[in-house]
Protein backbone atom coordinates (compact mmCIF):
# COMPACT_ATOMS: atom_id res chain seq x y z
CA UNK A 1 0.00 0.00 0.00
CA UNK A 2 1.50 3.16 -0.85
CA UNK A 3 2.14 6.20 1.49
CA UNK A 4 -0.24 9.06 1.22
CA UNK A 5 1.12 12.19 0.47
CA UNK A 6 1.33 14.99 2.85
CA UNK A 7 -0.95 17.70 2.35
CA UNK A 8 -0.08 20.52 0.28
CA UNK A 9 0.05 24.16 1.46
CA UNK A 10 -3.16 25.56 0.20
CA UNK A 11 -4.89 22.63 2.35
CA UNK A 12 -2.97 23.74 5.58
CA UNK A 13 -4.00 27.12 4.59
CA UNK A 14 -8.01 26.02 4.19
CA UNK A 15 -7.42 23.99 7.44
CA UNK A 16 -5.66 26.84 9.27
CA UNK A 17 -9.04 29.00 7.64
CA UNK A 18 -11.35 27.47 8.85
CA UNK A 19 -10.28 26.34 11.89
CA UNK A 20 -9.52 30.40 12.95
CA UNK A 21 -13.32 31.07 11.52
CA UNK A 22 -14.98 27.98 13.73
CA UNK A 23 -12.80 29.87 16.96
CA UNK A 24 -14.07 33.04 16.42
CA UNK A 25 -17.50 31.62 15.39
CA UNK A 26 -18.35 30.40 19.13
CA UNK A 27 -16.37 33.30 20.79
CA UNK A 28 -19.51 35.60 21.85
CA UNK A 29 -21.51 32.91 22.95
CA UNK A 30 -19.15 31.40 25.09
CA UNK A 31 -18.02 34.51 26.34
CA UNK A 32 -21.85 35.39 27.63
CA UNK A 33 -22.07 31.68 28.69
CA UNK A 34 -18.58 32.76 30.76
CA UNK A 35 -19.44 35.80 32.44
CA UNK A 36 -22.57 34.13 33.57
CA UNK A 37 -21.03 31.34 35.14
CA UNK A 38 -18.45 33.79 36.68
CA UNK A 39 -21.34 35.48 38.62
CA UNK A 40 -23.16 32.91 39.80
CA UNK A 41 -20.56 31.02 41.03
CA UNK A 42 -18.96 34.05 42.63
CA UNK A 43 -22.28 35.04 44.10
CA UNK A 44 -23.03 31.40 45.70
CA UNK A 45 -19.24 31.15 46.87
CA UNK A 46 -19.42 34.40 48.70
CA UNK A 47 -22.94 33.89 50.19
CA UNK A 48 -21.77 30.71 51.70
CA UNK A 49 -17.99 31.67 52.76
CA UNK A 50 -18.34 35.68 52.68
CA UNK A 51 -14.18 35.28 51.66
CA UNK A 52 -13.29 38.20 49.79
CA UNK A 53 -10.75 36.30 47.74
CA UNK A 54 -13.83 35.23 45.62
CA UNK A 55 -14.17 39.19 44.82
CA UNK A 56 -10.50 39.40 44.34
CA UNK A 57 -10.55 36.19 41.73
CA UNK A 58 -13.63 37.83 40.16
CA UNK A 59 -12.31 40.79 39.40
CA UNK A 60 -8.82 38.92 37.89
CA UNK A 61 -11.32 36.87 35.82
CA UNK A 62 -12.92 40.01 34.52
CA UNK A 63 -9.87 41.83 33.41
CA UNK A 64 -8.64 38.59 31.61
CA UNK A 65 -11.96 39.08 29.96
CA UNK A 66 -11.57 42.70 28.47
CA UNK A 67 -9.12 40.77 25.78
CA UNK A 68 -12.61 39.77 24.26
CA UNK A 69 -13.44 43.25 22.62
CA UNK A 70 -10.20 42.31 20.40
CA UNK A 71 -12.27 39.90 19.12
CA UNK A 72 -14.94 42.23 17.22
CA UNK A 73 -12.13 43.78 14.99
CA UNK A 74 -11.82 39.77 13.40
CA UNK A 75 -15.74 40.64 12.35
CA UNK A 76 -15.37 43.96 10.90
CA UNK A 77 -12.35 42.62 8.75
CA UNK A 78 -13.43 42.28 5.14
CA UNK A 79 -10.54 39.81 4.45
CA UNK A 80 -10.71 37.88 7.53
CA UNK A 81 -10.48 34.78 6.16
CA UNK A 82 -7.03 35.54 4.09
CA UNK A 83 -5.83 36.77 6.69
CA UNK A 84 -6.16 33.84 8.63
CA UNK A 85 -2.78 33.45 9.97
CA UNK A 86 -2.75 36.57 11.39
CA UNK A 87 -6.01 36.07 13.64
CA UNK A 88 -4.83 32.83 14.70
CA UNK A 89 -1.65 34.88 16.20
CA UNK A 90 -4.28 37.66 17.53
CA UNK A 91 -4.28 38.18 21.53
CA UNK A 92 -7.31 37.20 22.50
CA UNK A 93 -7.15 33.96 20.39
CA UNK A 94 -6.16 30.33 21.27
CA UNK A 95 -5.46 28.88 18.02
CA UNK A 96 -2.01 29.04 17.09
CA UNK A 97 -1.52 27.50 13.33
CA UNK A 98 1.13 24.68 15.44
CA UNK A 99 -1.29 24.03 18.07
CA UNK A 100 -4.14 23.91 15.31
CA UNK A 101 -3.27 20.98 13.86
Amino acid sequence: MPEPSPPSASTDARVLREQVAALYATMPASTAIDVLLAWGLCALLYWQTRDGGILIWLGLHFIQVLRYPLIHAYFRDPHAAERSAFWAWRPGCSCRPTACR
